[in-house]
């Protein structure tokens, strides 16, 4: 039943792309997504399961602000180069193609991402000591791609600045500070479901290891898939990002310490 509600904000994203004749503004409604699923499971558990609250309130939190940056941000600007590529690549037949590779694509990876949304909804838990760590590394993670994201912005959107290259704050310590905060985040959000209350050894390591399996797809992709390789990729031809990457590390701060690039 919580996996309704995803599924029914990505039909809304479809119908208003096609309005729009614009892919990328899915990108906004992918935070929302997992709000959706973790208030399902808020509403379905009756509301008095308090880990099962805070996890929603942390996801509203997170999914709210990426919602709104994003669609500020890609609501009355031309489609994103990914999709735009796309578009024409798959032509006249991207209506059909788009539905099943980038809508219901996020669907399904919104499920399995989403492992602390469901693992907390299906094996309850008691709060424990790794709840409270879990909700501190959440809210460092979430700090930190806030802050990487506006800065980000705020230096696009001067004057003379929309085509050059941010390395401001902390886009000077490195390339991703926005991806690193959001895989920060999950592993938050992971370490929060974890079920400590006992019980069968095999079942309670199958849930705490579904709990951190979406921590985990998330950072593949992040860092393996449609993240940085993406990203790095439209800069090939940069001599100024090149000599960026060189310089700069991918993710982990060059004030933390000298970080593979």
């Amino acid at each position: 039943m919580i996996f309704l509600a995803p599924l029914i904000l990505i039909h809304v994203a479809y119908f208003i792309s096609l309005y729009k004749k614009n892919m990328g503004l899915i990108d906004g409604f992918w935070g929302l997504g997992f709000v959706t699923m973790s208030v399902s499971a808020v509403i379905l558990s009756g509301g008095v399961d308090i880990k099962q609250n805070l996890l929603g309130f942390l996801l509203l939190l997170w999914g709210g602000r990426l919602a709104i940056f994003l669609f500020v941000r890609n609501w009355s600007k031309p489609e994103d180069f990914r999709y735009a590529q796309w578009r024409q690549d798959w032509k006249e037949k991207t209506e059909l193609i788009s539905y099943f590779k980038v809508f219901l694509l996020q669907y399904f990876l919104m499920l399995m991402i989403g492992t602390p949304i469901w693992c907390s909804y299906y094996s309850p838990s008691e709060i424990s000591i790794l709840t409270f760590i879990g909700i501190g590394i959440f809210c460092c993670g979430l700090i930190y791609e806030t802050i990487s994201d506006q800065q980000k912005s705020r230096f696009k959107s001067a004057p003379g600045n929309e085509y050059k290259l941010c390395k401001i704050g902390l886009w000077r310590y490195s390339r991703h500070p926005n991806y690193l905060g959001e895989i920060t985040l999950w592993y938050g959000l992971g370490i929060m479901a974890l079920n400590m209350n006992g019980g069968r050894m095999s079942d309670q390591m199958l849930w705490n290891f579904l709990c951190m399996l979406g921590p985990m797809i998330i950072h593949f992709l992040i860092l393996k898939v449609s993240g940085v390789p993406l990203i790095e990729a439209k800069h090939k031809s940069n001599s100024e990002y090149l000599t960026y990457m060189h310089t700069t590390p991918r993710m982990i701060p060059s004030f933390i310490f000298k970080s593979r690039r």
